[in-house]
């Protein structure tokens, strides 16, 4: 996995590249939380034509994200660094129409709390955003309660609030 990182961030892609999926590997091979990602904020520049960007693991820093064409980001963590939604909220990804992102446990270095969203859910900087997941949280009762009266609820289409822990006060 070192390796592609370090490729990557050399700038050693494909100019045409278009989909990024690293973290592909099973429950049996690999436990999520074991592949320490790191920073891929550096990735971006090397990727003009990136349209779809999936992440899966660990430790995951985003930096600063900025993309013109990406289209599709999905972060899939055990837990999801306070940084790495902070990132998201002053997100440049002006195409950007689908994102997902896994929160994961305090446990495997989840640090996001409440306040730490609440730019992300009255962020301007993703204009096409339509579908947006924020799952596998042991928030889900607060991000529930926050999404259903931020700016951004009224912008998307589809929210998938699944894999976490929801209680009847979230779900109302």
């Amino acid at each position: 996995l070192s390796d592609v990182h370090t490729a990557m961030a050399a700038g050693i892609v494909h100019p045409q590249l278009e989909h990024v999926f690293i973290g592909d590997f099973h429950g049996e091979q690999q436990e999520i939380s074991w592949v320490d990602h790191g920073d891929v904020s550096q990735w971006f520049a090397n990727a003009p034509n990136l349209d779809h960007l999936r992440l899966r693991g660990a430790g995951i820093r985003l930096g600063k994200l900025e993309h013109p064409k990406l289209r599709r980001l999905e972060v899939e963590t055990g837990g999801l660094p306070e940084a790495a939604v902070e990132s998201l909220a002053a997100a440049k990804l002006p195409e950007l129409a689908h994102m997902e992102i896994w929160f994961g446990r305090r446990d495997y270095g989840g640090t996001t709390n409440i306040a730490a969203l609440r730019p992300l859910f009255s962020t301007k900087t993703l204009p096409k955003l339509e579908h947006l997941g924020l799952q596998n949280s042991e928030m889900q009762d607060q991000i529930a309660i926050e999404l259903a009266t931020s700016p951004l609820l009224a912008q998307v289409s589809s929210v998938d609030l699944s894999m976490g822990t929801m209680r009847a006060i979230g779900a109302q």
